[in-house]
């Protein structure tokens, strides 16, 4: 109710902020989850060390800040929906084949390994840069700090439940389930996750930020 609260709620009027926030808080949900809990698949289920699991988790690392890079120079020749929606569906496919790999059901090469998290790497990187670029261009110009840090509070929001909860998944399903089991449970909810943030991701807008600046 005073005139310059900590988080302005009229920014989520806006159907398409309300959009972006969510998106980035289930995808930093997922992906930070993943970072987590693909680790300890490594060391504890694929019986790699410390410095192995490192290395297969380097490409992911790699993929993530390349990916932002390119999306952003990208997003005035492509328009926001297609790098959220890339983004989103190259997540999905990545933790699907961490899941069919947990579950036995791919096999668990070192080719594999990599190119999942290479995949999912890509994924997150679209992701990031896209979003926090619509919530900037969709509110004022003396709003935009406060509409960009809302939504990386948010992000940090989905980062601490990911972790917290799919933990809490881990640990209470470990005992009767066996460790694997637990994961490729884990792995197989983040999937679920990723599959709805596709969904919401065909609800972005065709155009580019510079289109949806002047439409808005």
């Amino acid at each position: 109710r005073i005139a310059s609260p900590l988080i302005p709620f009229h920014l989520f009027e806006k159907p398409l902020y309300r959009l972006s926030c969510l998106i980035a808080f289930s995808a930093f949900f997922v992906g930070f989850a993943a970072l987590t809990y693909i680790p300890m698949y490594l060391q504890n289920v694929s019986g790699f060390s410390p410095e192995q699991a490192g290395f297969y988790m380097t490409p992911m690392m790699f993929a993530w800040p390349v990916a932002s890079a390119s999306a952003g120079f990208l997003l005035n020749r492509l328009g926001l929906r297609w790098p959220v929606l890339i983004g989103s569906v190259l997540c999905c496919l990545g933790m699907l084949g961490w899941s069919l790999m947990a579950s036995g059901f791919i096999s668990r090469t070192p080719q594999a390994l990599l190119g999942w998290c290479l995949i999912f790497g890509f994924g997150m990187g679209c992701l990031t840069a896209a979003l926090l670029v619509t919530a900037q261009t969709i509110v004022a110009p003396t709003e935009i700090g406060v509409a960009s840090s809302t939504l990386i509070l948010l992000r940090s929001i989905g980062t601490t439940l990911g972790i917290s909860l799919m933990g809490n998944l881990q640990v209470l399903t470990t005992p009767t389930l066996g460790l694997p089991t637990a994961l490729a449970l884990v792995f197989g909810l983040l999937t679920y996750f990723s599959v709805a943030n596709v969904i919401a991701a065909t609800r972005m807008p065709n155009m580019s930020p510079a289109q949806l600046s002047k439409n808005t």
